[in-house]
């Protein structure tokens, strides 16, 4: 793992970067026609909200649980007056160093985001934003209710 006093984080606005109480809802990859690519879509929930991150044009992604956000934590905790939220961008990462080392051709400038959740993180490494779509949770059609254990 990183040092952390190498890294630096900077706010990411998203509509979801001050929910607090916010959780890994699905990821979903798919391949677009004749093999161009793939798309991403990463979606986090609250309690009345999916907030459904689309990348088209990435090189790299990871999911991991929140235990893995502990070093970027170490980074916020020596600067207290910042407040990153659950999105941030992350500079000079090992991670995002390391792939770009071992790539043969630049592939333009990558950034590394995070999503955060109260339970799971995803970093991904690409050279665009994504489409973020906000939709009522009630109105996804595999919300499961929790009162009754059935999907909608």
């Amino acid at each position: 793992m990183q040092k952390a006093d190498s890294l630096t984080l900077h706010r990411w606005e998203t509509p979801c970067s001050d929910v607090r109480e916010i959780f890994w809802f699905r990821t979903i990859e798919t391949l677009l026609p004749n093999y161009t690519g793939s798309k991403l879509c990463f979606s986090i929930r609250d309690k009345k909200q999916i907030y459904n991150f689309i990348f088209t044009c990435y090189e790299v992604y990871q999911v991991t649980d929140e235990r893995y956000l502990l070093h970027y934590w170490e980074v916020t905790n020596r600067n207290l007056d910042q407040r990153i939220g659950t999105t941030f961008i992350v500079r000079n990462s090992q991670w995002h160093e390391s792939f770009t080392a071992m790539r043969e051709q630049a592939v333009g400038t990558l950034h590394h985001y995070v999503i955060s959740s109260n339970d799971s993180c995803l970093e991904i490494l690409t050279n665009s934003l994504p489409e973020i779509r906000v939709s009522d949770l009630h109105d996804d059609p595999f919300f499961i209710d929790s009162d009754s254990g059935s999907l909608k």
